[in-house]
């Protein structure tokens, strides 16, 4: 206590108002204790939960993984590059060079309502490289799987994230440019009704913005699968490529043997091969 100094409350020379001084500077270390106890707590909730938000799995949660086999056919029949002659819809031969496709965006449906996103997952299946066609899905949610959707191509984020790497990179000859982005599945062969001088066709459809995005959702429904905790379920998926030139816009290689744009006509093909896809066998 220093005599003769605001803080000397000696005898009777403590006034009031010295007295209410004091009790307001404990006050406030007080208060200012509790304050920076509460901010502390609420980042660390904060933080909590952005974590929490990284995934739809919850960590602990019980996983399981699940193997994508494509199989590819012409009208039931197995796909056969090169030295195969089939025949479409509309009775023109024609033989096929090159299938491509990009498989991504994952969704699974269970018994209970709940659903499981695996938006990190995207496939480039080539017909011509037997490990494309086979897919492995980690880390999706234990429970009884009722379906199982996803989307042909390339989401729209990933289209507009610049220069890629891995099934992305532009080195595999899916990428058109920066404005149409990604071919989201590639048809080409030979057909002596093609209206090229060398008879030959592709089909590469894409277009992920717009009116004629190719970018929607296809569901396979499934006989309840059910995916333990550790255990890895096959599933076996069918792709028809005769399915590319008939449905809601059949599709004659005599008027069209090219498709190098986003646009009506490669949306028509897309509607098309939208149908391709069925479920052929389930192994658990």
């Amino acid at each position: 206590m220093i005599p003769g100094s605001f803080f000397d409350f000696r005898g009777t020379e403590a006034t009031t108002i010295q007295l209410l001084f004091l009790l307001y500077l404990i006050s406030e270390s007080y208060c200012m204790k509790k304050c920076l106890q509460s901010y502390a707590t609420l980042f660390i909730l904060l933080l909590s939960v952005a974590c929490n938000n990284d995934s739809d799995t919850k960590p602990g949660a019980a996983t399981g993984t699940i193997q994508l086999s494509m199989f590819h056919v012409f009208n039931g029949t197995a796909l056969r590059l090169n030295d195969t002659q089939y025949q479409n819809n509309s009775g023109e031969g024609l033989s096929i060079t090159t299938f491509k496709y990009y498989l991504s965006n994952f969704k699974l449906k269970y018994s209970d309502g709940s659903e499981e996103r695996l938006p990190g997952d995207y496939f480039l299946v080539d017909e011509s490289v037997s490990a494309s066609k086979q897919l492995i899905l980690s880390d999706v949610k234990a429970g009884k799987i009722t379906s199982i959707a996803f989307l042909v191509g390339v989401d729209s984020a990933r289209n507009n994230s610049g220069v890629q790497s891995g099934a992305l990179d532009p080195v595999h000859g899916m990428f058109w440019s920066w404005n149409s982005g990604y071919i989201m599945a590639k048809l080409e062969g030979q057909s002596d009704a093609a209206n090229t001088p060398d008879h030959t066709f592709a089909l590469h459809i894409g277009g992920f913005q717009g009116t004629y995005s190719v970018l929607h959702e296809i569901v396979l429904p499934v006989n309840t699968v059910q995916l333990n905790a550790q255990q890895e379920v096959k599933i076996t998926l069918s792709a028809d490529v005769a399915k590319w030139f008939d449905g809601t816009r059949p599709i004659s290689l005599q008027v069209t043997s090219t498709v190098h744009v986003p646009g009506e006509t490669a949306y028509g093909v897309y509607q098309n091969y939208s149908k391709m896809f069925s479920i052929l066998s389930v192994s658990e």
